[in-house]
């Protein structure tokens, strides 16, 4: 059900109209969000006389069906119509996210509760619950062992195997330092890991997430997932190239007068040309 900032993916499958749902679903089996960051909700209806006051499926097809079915230019048209208050609130949330960096913030259950679902680089929804799952146990494991500290946890996306989790202080965790996990970082094929760790401190990615990131062809993704249980992501594309992104980096911080956090920025803004794709 599109409510409030719902992004052109989920207004294609609101197009759709109601749909017949499977004894798993009834049962609760299914997602409140197909990803993070959007506005939509699940819901069900038992007879056909029951509607959601605003629901409009017609209308859903028909913003799809005047982008030609495509969904990227969807995207393109929304952000033409709300880009000022789209980019005020990107705005906000940096100004927040800098106000509070480095104040640890200690785990609650509701923030594990509000863990969302990720599928980065188009995962499907098995491979998903598999990483929200984690991201939630991640976050219980540092609540209860970790004193709501950094924890970092590899997974193999390609097998859906996953090691233990390891732990850090409160501003970083060296999974490198971690025999299991430097031979996974070692050995396993290209794009086939995910890096899983949480910030404390509500920070985005560091110099060292993002060195880590680039130089392990084992590392198709890396999330950070903060101690209020929000997901960030960057994967790797079948077009990334190492060599530009090194570069780009090396402009962003000669850019950037050598303050990290707004060579991270600039990098990052830039990723879509050398093979990164980044999810907020």
């Amino acid at each position: 059900m599109p409510h409030g900032d719902t992004c052109p993916f989920c207004i294609t499958l609101a197009s759709n109209g109601w749909q017949k749902a499977s004894s798993k679903v009834l049962k609760g089996g299914h997602a409140e969000h197909i990803h993070a960051n959007c506005d939509c909700e699940f819901a069900i209806r038992f007879d056909h006389n029951t509607t959601v006051a605003g629901y409009d499926p017609d209308k859903y097809l028909a913003q799809y069906n005047a982008a030609g079915g495509d969904i990227n230019k969807m995207r393109r048209v929304n952000y033409a119509a709300n880009k000022e208050r789209i980019n005020a609130k990107k705005r906000a949330a940096y100004a927040l996210r800098q106000k509070n960096r480095g104040k640890k913030v200690s785990i609650t259950d509701i923030a594990i509760q509000k863990v969302p679902l990720v599928a980065p680089n188009g995962a499907d929804h098995q491979t998903a619950f598999f990483i929200q799952e984690t991201h939630k146990e991640l976050l219980r494991f540092a609540q209860t062992q970790n004193n709501s500290n950094e924890v970092a946890c590899l997974l193999d996306l390609t097998t859906g195997e996953k090691l233990d989790f390891v732990k850090g202080d409160q501003v970083s965790v060296d999974v490198e330092a971690d025999a299991a996990s430097y031979h996974w970082l070692r050995t396993r094929p290209p794009n086939s890991v995910m890096l899983c760790h949480n910030h404390p401190g509500q920070s985005y990615f560091s110099m060292n997430d993002i060195s880590v990131f680039m130089h392990y062809d084992a590392v198709r993704t890396m999330s950070i997932v903060t101690n209020q249980g929000k997901v960030w992501t960057i994967s790797k594309t079948a077009e990334f190239d190492f060599a530009a992104a090194k570069e780009s980096m090396s402009r962003a911080i000669a850019k950037s007068s050598g303050n990290k956090d707004r060579a991270i920025e600039i990098f990052l803004k830039e990723c879509y040309n050398y093979g990164v794709e980044r999810s907020e």
